[in-house]
């Protein structure tokens, strides 16, 4: 029992300079602000019609906060001010847990509005999550603006070396960037898991990834379009839904390049090769608790998870891009670096 309760502690509690969740505040509310900036003043995101306002209904958090839910469109320039005022402040982190606290919830938000209306954004939904952990995680506050100040105001002794160390600090505990881990190991397995929660051991067949790739989920392509779909048999209990609410949907594919339609075409044609990438995608999924173990099989993991972004940005351009950015940098560098300077070595000695 002791040691395991030291290893958990180990685990979280483990002290070190990584600069790794310093640099993913930086990088993550600026990525963030440009997928944003598709959404303007926020008008089409806050504002809801009467006849869609019945159906938005706000998140179990929103109303515990008893925010106005969704936002009168009269504050939608207001909301779009302060959205984007916190995001600089998180970015050049001045007040730098509160502007990420707050920046999460605005995010959660817009998420609420726009799944309330059918759209669940599972690249935002991870990121909110990751902005709440950084805005209270140890080494978050590296490279912010906040650090700038207290060391130009610490008095004489300033020097080069000394504001490195104030950028970096001193050694913090690693569970916000173990938390984090966590998460993105909970968001591939549960991915796995709502595959064969939906639709058993078939989702391996490949028709799913068919449909998506052979032309059929295509926005732009004559009569081909994301479908609707809706049981035959309906209870009683939820047909006062009919004639404004959805029951299920499909994605789509949004590539619109010519050359990457064809090539997804081509690889859809195939059906032994559609069931041997679904086969291997579910697998992968299941298999994301993989990221909580240091060292190769952490690095193997998300290297393998950044190609398959990749490799469906390519096909169906959704990219996943929040995902590649926070799978790069916790891959374990300084491990690659010593197992690479290792080889090296040994190579140089023999």
């Amino acid at each position: 029992m002791q040691k395991s309760l030291t290893s958990l502690n180990n685990f979280f509690f483990a002290e070190n300079q990584s600069p790794v969740l310093g640099i993913l505040r930086v990088t993550l509310v600026l990525l963030f602000v440009n997928i944003h900036r598709y959404y303007y003043l926020m008008d089409s995101f806050t504002f809801a019609s009467t006849e869609a306002a019945y159906i938005q209904k706000p998140s179990l958090l929103i109303k515990l906060l008893s925010v106005p839910f969704p936002l009168a469109k009269a504050y939608a320039g207001a909301f779009a001010g302060v959205y984007y005022a916190t995001a600089f402040c998180a970015f050049i982190g001045l007040l730098t847990r509160p502007a990420l606290l707050l920046f999460a919830f605005l995010n959660i938000y817009i998420f609420d509005i726009t799944e309330s209306r059918g759209l669940f954004d599972h690249g935002g939904s991870l990121v909110t999550q990751v902005f709440i952990i950084l805005a209270f995680a140890p080494g978050s506050t590296r490279f912010s603006l906040d650090r700038v100040l207290r060391w130009a105001l610490k008095g004489p002794g300033k020097d080069i070396r000394s504001f490195y160390q104030a950028m970096i600090g001193s050694p913090a505990p690693v569970w916000g960037m173990k938390t984090i881990l966590i998460l993105l190991a909970c968001t591939y397995c549960t991915a796995g898991l709502s595959k064969l929660r939906y639709s058993g051991i078939k989702w391996v067949d490949g028709q799913t990834l068919t449909h998506y790739l052979g032309g059929r989920a295509q926005y732009n392509e004559g009569e081909n379009r994301p479908m609707f779909i809706g049981p035959r048999v309906v209870p009683e209990v939820d047909k006062w839904k009919d004639g404004y609410g959805i029951y299920s949907y499909t994605y789509g594919n949004w590539q619109s390049s010519e050359r990457w339609r064809a090539v997804g075409k081509r690889i859809a044609s195939n059906s032994v090769v559609m069931t041997a990438i679904s086969t291997a995608t579910l697998l992968f999924e299941l298999c994301g608790f993989m990221i909580l173990i240091s060292g190769w099989p952490r690095i193997l993991y998300l290297i393998g998870a950044i190609g398959m972004h990749k490799v469906i940005g390519q096909l169906m351009r959704l990219p996943f891009t929040e995902y590649q950015l926070i799978c790069f940098l916790f891959i374990d560098w300084q491990f690659l670096y010593q197992w690479l300077h290792n080889k090296l070595k040994h190579r140089s000695a023999t």
